[in-house]
């Protein structure tokens, strides 16, 4: 910038760094102080206020600040409520059987509460081995060829984009195998995003940018073969462009800080970056929960049901044999006695 508006730099080292305050004469302490007597002409870092305005001009803004504000988490006044550690474990002495304390006796509560929980178990521990396996399966492809000279022996094409640089370069160069790869193994396409698609969703290879390759949402891409093509990527402007210096220079800046690659594999250009993401069909599950893979679960917790179903009726049976026996016992006890008369 300041070779293209011809002006000097000088950066100015200040020691005093603390907070502009300002004071009732108008004038201003630290930073701003040196920007008021003209001291300095830029501050690169500076916060936005309507006091400062009436001494600094602004630029356009490139950062924010946030202000947040924190609620206490215990204060001193509050609300009668219900205790919440209470509430837990209300309900789980409800789930415990804990809540009835006769029926909590019987035999058949006891097996259905155990078999219940054992099912609970078995159920936990298998979604955690398949959540697991699903977690830590790693899926390895390898790639039938790692050249063009393997690209030609495979059922692979080569997608390249009509009009690209990779087209003509193909076109241009010689030798047999550049030739016969522009015979037999080339697979013209419009767009970046068609070669994505091709690449993904069938036996196609493509020369693409690590830029792009960062960028793309249909699958991920790997590298299956050497560097055949090197090049620069950068922005067309008008020949003679009286800023140009200055652009370059903007750039160099941002690319030695890192900036310019965060931008472009957040905001990647539109003829490539992809309006909606799809699932490559190698990433998806394939296959589906058979009824037998569950079956035994399903019969452990009917087994546990039936039997504890027949405890019950045992029970019942039980208590109604007894029931009948003392009611004869009481009957036989209360029978009035009749006397024998012996005289005739």
């Amino acid at each position: 910038m300041a070779d293209v508006l011809n002006f000097s730099l000088n950066v100015n080292d200040v020691s005093n760094l603390n907070f502009d305050l300002h004071r009732s004469n108008g004038n201003w302490t630290a930073l701003l102080d040196e920007l008021q007597h003209h001291h300095i002409h830029v501050i690169p870092h500076l916060l936005m206020d309507n006091n400062r305005r009436n001494v600094a001009d602004f630029t356009q803004p490139f950062a924010t600040l946030g202000l947040w504000t924190v609620k206490k988490l215990f204060p001193r006044s509050r609300q009668l409520q219900h205790d919440f550690f209470g509430n837990f474990l209300y309900i789980y002495g409800f789930f415990c059987s804990q809540g009835s304390a006769p029926r909590s006796f019987l035999t058949s509560i006891k097996i259905m509460v155990l078999w219940t929980s054992l099912l609970a178990y078995v159920l936990i521990q298998s979604y955690g081995a398949t959540l697991v396996s699903h977690i830590t399966a790693v899926t390895s492809w390898e790639a039938p060829f790692n050249n063009l000279e393997g690209l030609l022996q495979s059922q692979y094409s080569l997608a390249v984009v009509s009009g690209s640089n990779i087209h003509s370069e193909l076109k241009k160069l010689k030798g047999d195998v550049y030739e016969a790869v522009w015979k037999n193994a080339v697979k013209m396409v419009n767009s970046d995003q068609q070669a994505f698609h091709e690449v993904c969703y069938g036996r196609v290879a493509s020369f693409v940018t690590s830029e792009m390759n960062s960028a793309n949402n249909y699958c991920k891409m790997i590298s299956v073969s050497h560097l055949y093509f090197s090049s620069w990527s950068s922005s067309g402007l008008v020949k003679d462009f009286p800023c140009k210096h200055l652009i370059d220079i903007t750039i160099l800046r941002l690319r030695e800080s890192g900036i310019l690659n965060i931008l472009m594999i957040r905001h990647p250009s539109h003829f490539w970056k992809q309006e909606e993401k799809r699932d490559h069909p190698s990433s998806k599950f394939e296959g589906s929960v058979q009824l037998l893979q569950v079956a035994p679960i399903l019969s452990l917790y009917a087994f546990g049901i039936m039997l504890a179903l027949f405890v019950l009726l045992l029970e019942r049976a039980t208590a109604t044999r007894i029931s009948d026996c003392s009611h004869n016992s009481e009957g036989k006890e209360v029978q009035p006695s009749q006397s024998v008369d012996h005289t005739a």
